[in-house]
C-alpha cells in the first residue's frame, strides 16, 4: 500500500483507494491518516469493502481512528468532530450513535488487531491506561446505559 500527500481539491481532505491499495491525504492530521489507514484495514478484512453499507464503514473506520487517537495521546482535540461524525452516518441508518457502535464493535475490534496486532496475553494491563474500562460478564447495565441503547 501507498501513502500519498496531496494539494488539497474541493476540499477533499483524504481518501483511501481499494483499487490502487492507496492512501492519499491534504492534511497533516493524524486522526484523519487514522481514519482512511482503518479503512484500509477493513478492506483487507472483508476483501471489498464496497460490499459494506456505508454508514457501518464509516463508523467502523471514525471509531477505530478514535482508538487510535486516543492510543496516542490525541483524543480531547477529537472526540467531538468523530461524535459528530458517527452521528451523522448513524443518522442516515436510523440509529442513534451508540447504537452504531455497538452494530460495529466487532468489525472495528478486529480493525484495531489487524493495525496494532493481538494483546499478548502475558500483558494483559498493558492497555488498561488507554481502555480503564471494564464490562462484567452478566452485570447489569445502568439505567443511563440501558437509555443509551
Amino acid at each position: 500500500m501507498t501513502y500519498n500527500a496531496f494539494p488539497s481539491k474541493n476540499n477533499n481532505q483524504c481518501y483511501f483507494s481499494q483499487d490502487k491499495q492507496e492512501i492519499g491525504l491534504a492534511s497533516k492530521d493524524e486522526a484523519i491518516f487514522f481514519h482512511e489507514l482503518s479503512h484500509a484495514a477493513h478492506t483487507r478484512l472483508v476483501g471489498d469493502l464496497r460490499t459494506v453499507p456505508p454508514w457501518e464503514k464509516e463508523v467502523v473506520a471514525e471509531l477505530a481512528a478514535a482508538a487510535l487517537c486516543r492510543i496516542v495521546g490525541k483524543e480531547a482535540q477529537y472526540l467531538g468532530s468523530s461524535f459528530q461524525y458517527i452521528r451523522h452516518f448513524a443518522n442516515q441508518e436510523g440509529l442513534s450513535p451508540v447504537k452504531a457502535c455497538l452494530k460495529v464493535i466487532n468489525q472495528t475490534e478486529a480493525v484495531l488487531t489487524a493495525i496494532l496486532g493481538p494483546l499478548p496475553s502475558s500483558s494483559t494491563g498493558q492497555y488498561e491506561q488507554v481502555f480503564p474500562y471494564v464490562f462484567a460478564e452478566g452485570a447489569e447495565a445502568t439505567a443511563p446505559a440501558q437509555a443509551a441503547l
